[in-house]
């Protein structure tokens, strides 16, 4: 059992600085470019939310637990609108204007984080694994609202680069297509492990690994 959590945390690990090589070597080398800043602060989500997803299965006291939880929903959230907002810039090199939408999504993504962070969304832990880690939680109403938030942010942003990636051709479209791959891949890994497994089998085995299952994303 040993063997099983160091290598899953070997794997996080390696997952996580290679997201986190990757944003900040594309950052440095061109930080005015828009697709390089959208890329960078959501490659800094996704290690954030990698990390805060794997701790947050080790721990067995229930308070921190409840906590550390409630810190992956809203890394979670911060990272879906990252990557539509990489989605909506991509493949752009010049900067975008701090338009007023933007105002407001950063506005209402901050005040969902506070409704996350409250009893409104988690309630408590329900259910621990054998070892004493966190297997299940209540939720509360909060968490329709940040279910609808993250659709809507995924959908909105495959909606935009798909009538991106029509407009395209050459190499471009080959651009576009392995960012759709890499999504795809992702995507279902996240649905699967992150998701079914959980709520369906009641296996929450592979939910730390999370890292593992964004990199193809990163990797196209």
């Amino acid at each position: 059992m040993n063997f099983i959590s160091n290598l899953d945390l070997l794997s996080v690990a390696i997952s996580t600085a290679g997201i986190a090589v990757l944003g900040f070597s594309l950052f440095f080398s061109n930080k005015r470019n828009e697709t390089n800043r959208a890329f960078f602060f959501f490659s800094i989500c996704a290690v954030i939310w990698s990390s805060l997803n794997y701790v947050s299965y080790q721990l067995t006291d229930i308070s921190l637990g409840l906590l550390s939880i409630r810190l992956v929903l809203v890394a979670a959230l911060w990272l879906v609108y990252n990557l539509f907002n990489l989605f909506y810039v991509f493949p752009g090199a010049e900067n975008v204007k701090f338009t007023r939408s933007k105002i407001f999504l950063l506005f209402y993504n901050t005040l969902l984080s506070l409704l996350i962070l409250s009893p409104f969304t988690i309630t408590e832990i329900s259910s621990l694994t054998a070892t004493g880690s966190i297997s299940t939680f209540n939720k509360g109403p909060g968490m329709i609202i940040f279910g609808l938030t993250v659709l809507t942010y995924i959908l909105s942003g495959i909606v935009i680069f798909f009538r991106k990636t029509l407009k395209t051709s050459g190499i471009q479209r080959k651009q576009h297509n392995y960012i759709l791959f890499g999504f795809s891949v992702t995507f279902i890994l996240l649905i699967s492990f992150n998701f079914l497994f959980p709520a369906l089998l009641n296996n929450p085995r592979y939910v730390p690994l999370g890292a593992l299952f964004i990199l193809p994303l990163i990797i196209c």
